[in-house]
């Protein structure tokens, strides 16, 4: 029997909605991240690609500089592109759907709009994030410790600060507000489990209003904690030209090497 090819959204991206079934449990049961290295039937959850084969889509074999489409292998792997998972009900997925997704089949605009969404969700994220720490520092002592303090700190008010992050969130609200690729319940969805990660009132209320009509919540692999403050230092460095600590730097250098 002939396996189906995966549903697409208007603009080619995976239509989502067809996983639904493979997705038996509470949104809010599933992990928010997985460790790097585990066994998936003992632990009961892996990391689902919706893009693979991953060797195709990442060029493997040819060097950086001379890779033709060097924002694929960025697009696969993006967290927001995978999903936690059953390991039984991902064999499920592979026995219904097609072998493999080939790059043609997902039209350059779409990968590329659909990476601008990720990246205004990130900075969305890491901005409520960035003002939540800066708003409540004691609460964050243990992480500011163990990742490094950035300058701006020194340098800037705390109301500084947060009215900086403020207008980051608030110029990234106003990009997923105007023409998008991306699902909409995807990038509800891809708020609300960042939300649960920073534990962010505003991030929360923010991702709520943009479930209220559909309340389903795609259970997205996200960014760590410790991952988001080090994003919020580098916004902070590159807005006020201030330094950022070696430990801070290394977090960073270990995400793009990720």
């Amino acid at each position: 029997m002939a396996r189906e090819a995966f549903p697409r959204t208007p603009s080619g991206l995976v239509d989502l909605t067809c996983y639904i079934p493979y997705l038996p449990d509470p949104p809010e049961e599933v992990p928010l991240s997985l460790p790097p290295s585990f066994n998936e039937l003992e632990l009961g959850w892996k990391r689902h690609h919706l893009i693979f084969k991953g060797d195709v889509w990442r060029e493997e074999g040819v060097a950086l500089q001379d890779k033709e489409y060097p924002e694929r292998a960025l697009f696969r792997s993006h967290e927001y592109n995978q999903l936690i998972m059953r390991p039984w009900e991902e064999l499920k997925v592979h026995e219904r759907y097609q072998e493999h997704i080939e790059p043609e089949s997902i039209p350059e605009t779409a990968i590329t709009g659909n990476l601008r969404d990720f990246n205004s969700i990130d900075s969305l994220v890491v901005a409520s994030f960035g003002r939540h720490v800066a708003m409540q520092p004691s609460t964050f002592t243990d992480l500011i410790v163990r990742s490094g303090r950035p300058r701006a700190w020194d340098q800037l008010s705390a109301t500084e600060i947060i009215e900086f992050f403020e207008g980051s969130m608030e110029g990234a609200l106003d990009q997923l507000d105007s023409t998008i690729i991306t699902d909409h319940q995807v990038i509800a969805s891809a708020l609300k489990r960042a939300s649960m990660v920073t534990k962010d009132p505003m991030l929360t209320s923010i991702a709520d209003q943009r479930l209220v009509e559909n309340p389903y919540v795609y259970p997205l692999k996200v960014r760590k904690v410790a991952t988001l403050y080090s994003l919020g230092c580098a916004m902070l460095a590159k807005n006020f030209g201030t330094g950022r600590s070696k430990k801070v730097e290394q977090l960073l250098l270990e995400r793009v090497a990720a």
